[in-house]
This record gives structure tokens, sequence and C-alpha cells, in this order.
């Protein structure tokens, strides 16, 4: 919408102010002021919104050409074939914002997703008009990142972030997914390693904790259950059933988040809730830290009765420990790993593997842990060689 207005005459003997140069009242032309028209309007110009404020037009309809040719030039430099990568980013950013704000998008996917955009999207690609970004393109930035010495799987999933956003675009804005037209990296062939301890390491390791009853339970724990960090911490005392010994997986702690040092959020994925079974020595360990606890509500969380215990104090407790132990080197994480080959060792169908871990398919048990499951195999030829 536009305003228009004009600069009136101020009459210097009577003080009437009127549209007429000749004063109205006193009929005096002793007055002040030039009657010119001006026009006031708001415009998109250059993807950006600004305040214009066109003056000294002898007409109303001088003024109003102008302003129309002002919002023609505007509409021009806003085609949207004509902007940059980086206009449409800031429109998916927001769009990203807002589902964090409705609770459909977690803070801590946010994070990566922010992550990933400034340090491995966005320098490669602001700059460019977003119509002349070619397949070529895309396959040279795919390139740079295989340069960087990055991963398979970290490569998969940064080009998957610009696969959604260019997705985002051809549903809203009509803008073709070039991402879609260039092959995706290659999976090299190799087998996956995964690092785990076995029972008799775990045992020098928590020896290390045992005037530590807080570490001493949550390691236990751990490793007897093949809870994800965060959602270790992120326990309730209320989680725990001591009747009939089973811990309700229902939230975890994200770390990486806007503007807290932590968030309670849902679990990785809809499998993740779940109701673990404990064994009689994880409760009972669980039972006497309850018992050395001193004030705390069926609300307080486990480890750490406030706020959830540090991950970096974790971290630097469990190389502690290893130190002590002298065993080799292993992630807080692979407790899963470590957990998913006691619990095939002991015969455990890859069913159940799965459903303790919290994992969203058996395909990614055996994905990861195939390569157990044939030692674990003999074991049933053994005792079939038995019934014969």
């Amino acid at each position: 919408m536009a305003y228009y207005y004009q600069e009136k005459y101020t009459c210097l003997d009577c003080k009437e102010v009127g549209r007429a140069k000749t004063c109205p009242t006193c009929k005096s032309k002793n007055t002040r002021g030039s009657g010119r028209w001006g026009v006031r309007f708001r415009v998109d110009e250059n993807f950006k919104r600004t305040n214009k404020n066109l003056t000294w037009f002898k007409t109303k309809s001088e003024a109003e050409s102008e302003k129309n040719t002002h919002l023609l030039k505007a509409s021009e430099s806003t085609n949207i074939n004509n902007a940059k990568f980086r206009y449409y980013y800031e429109i998916y950013n927001k769009h990203i914002l807002s589902r964090v704000s409705d609770k459909s998008y977690k803070e801590s996917s946010y994070y990566e997703f922010n992550y990933i955009f400034k340090n491995y999207i966005l320098p490669h690609f602001k700059d460019q008009d977003i119509k002349n970004i070619t397949k070529r393109d895309v396959l040279l930035w795919q390139n740079s990142l295989t340069e960087k010495g990055l991963s398979f799987n970290y490569k998969s999933k940064i080009r998957t972030y610009l696969f959604s956003f260019y997705k985002h675009l051809y549903k809203y804005y009509d803008i073709p997914n070039i991402v879609e037209k260039v092959d995706a990296f290659v999976k090299p062939k190799e087998k996956k390693v995964v690092n785990f301890i076995t029972k008799e390491q775990f045992d020098k390791y928590i020896k290390y904790f045992e005037n530590d009853i807080t570490y001493y339970t949550l390691f236990n724990l751990l490793y007897y259950t093949g809870c994800r960090i965060g959602e270790a911490t992120a326990l309730k005392i209320s989680d725990f059933d001591i009747k009939n010994e089973k811990l309700s997986i229902t939230k975890s702690v994200a770390r990486k988040v806007l503007n807290n040092d932590y968030l309670v959020t849902t679990p990785k994925n809809v499998s993740s809730f779940r109701n673990i079974k404990l064994n009689k020595q994880l409760v009972t360990i669980l039972k006497a830290y309850l018992s050395s606890l001193e004030e705390y509500t069926k609300d307080s969380f486990l480890f750490g009765i406030q706020k959830p215990l540090s991950t970096s104090t974790i971290g630097r407790k469990h190389r502690e420990a290893i130190n002590n132990a002298n065993i080799k080197p292993f992630r807080v994480h692979d407790f899963r790993h470590s957990h998913a080959s006691l619990l095939i060792n002991l015969d455990a169908n890859v069913l159940l593997v799965a459903q303790r871990l919290g994992h969203s398919n058996i395909e990614m048990t055996l994905n990861t842990y195939s390569h157990l499951f044939p030692e674990n195999e003999q074991k049933f030829i053994d005792k079939l060689n038995d019934i014969i």
C-alpha cells in the first residue's frame, strides 16, 4: 500500500496552511512551501524488504507513475530465477526453525543441520545463482568432500542434507532437485569393525569405581543394558521399576542444543522406546545406589539428581578406568557393542539383541553384528550333533 502526500504552503503573514501558493484567507503570496507531491511505500528489492520515499513531483499522477516504475524494477530483481543459493537457505532455515518450535524437529538435529550447512554446503554454493547450479557443480562439491578425508557415512549424511534442501525447493518453488541427478557416494567394500570388551575386561575396568558408587552403577548399567549414553543420563528415578526389575527407556539427553547446556528429548527412533529386563546383579547394584542417595524424588535424574551427569566428566572417568585396568581403549558408546556381544555369546537370537538395543529393524543388528554370529552358530551345531 502506498501513501501519497503533498507538501503544503504556509502563509508567513497569517500563518494559514493550505494547498495553494496564494493564501486562501488573506490572499497573500508571501508563503513558504513547494506544493510538490511525494509517495511512501514498501518494496521487496534484491530479496530484501525496504521502505521507499519518493518526492518532488508536480502532480500526484507523476508520483504514482514513478512508484509503479520502482515496483516493476523491484519485481524483476526478485525474480525467483535470479536468487542466490543463500537466499533459499535463509528461507529453508526459517522453515526448519519453525519445525523446531512446534517440536516436529529436534533441537539436536537442528544443531547438526546448521553445522553441516555452514561448514560443508554454504561455503561452496552460497554465492551461486540457484538457476546456474549444474550437475557438474554438485559432483565437484561431492569430490571436495572426499578430498577432505571424510568417512563414507558422514559424506552421505552431508549429501542427504543438500538433497532434502532441494526436495523442499522443488515442492514449494518448482526448482528442480539437481542432487538426485548426481550419483551418490559409493560405499567402500570393507569389513565393519565393531569394538567391544569381554566380560573379563569389563571386570578389570569396573574395579576402578568400587569406591565411587555413582559411576560404578552407571557403567554397570551401560554394560548390562546396552543403553545409549544419552538414554542412560536421561533416566529418572521413576524409570527404574524395582518390583518388576525393569528399566523404562522413554527419553534421551541431547547436548548440542541452541540455548541450553542440555535438553531432554525423545530417544533416537520409535524402536528406542523400550522396557529392558534387568539381571539380578544389576538390580542389586541399583538398589544399593538408591539407598546411598540422600535426597531425591521420583522425578530426579537417576544419575545427577538435579541435572544429568556431564558427558565430559563421564568421558574423563571412563579414560581413567581404562588406564587403570590397562586394557585397549574403547569409547563409552562401545558398551552397546559389548552388551550385544555378551548377548550373542549367551545364545541370544538376533531379535532379542535388536529389541534390547532399540534398533529400528533386525537388518541394522545383522549389519552391525553378523560377524559375531558364526561362532554362535557353531554352538548350535555342537548341540545338534549331540542330539544325533
